[in-house]
């Protein structure tokens, strides 16, 4: 198969909206055209490198189902760096 690349590609959307786009591809000429295409159709635009980056904090979450248990995970999301823990009424965490 061919090599698969991530790439970003940084951009404005309709009223000056910031946007971030991450992409896989294994064709980068062809993907760059799409996400231009796409930028236009919707009255956007394609920035350059670090246009519009550095307005975003890469985050995610972690969820663990009921019966987890809530100290161990506690502790351990906030020796991470966690911002935020969770605890749903089913007894289901998020952090």
């Amino acid at each position: 198969g061919a090599d698969v690349e991530e790439l970003t590609y940084e951009g404005y959307g309709p009223g000056g909206v910031a946007i971030l786009v991450e992409a896989m591809t294994d064709n980068r000429n062809r993907t760059v055209a799409e996400v231009r295409y796409a930028f236009n159709k919707f009255g956007g635009n394609l920035g350059t490198d670090g246009s519009v980056a550095y307005l975003f904090t890469r985050t995610g979450m972690i969820n663990f189902g009921p019966g987890t248990d809530e100290e161990t995970v506690m502790d351990i999301a906030l020796e991470a760096g966690a911002e935020d823990i969770d605890s749903e009424d089913d007894g289901a965490i998020s952090v």
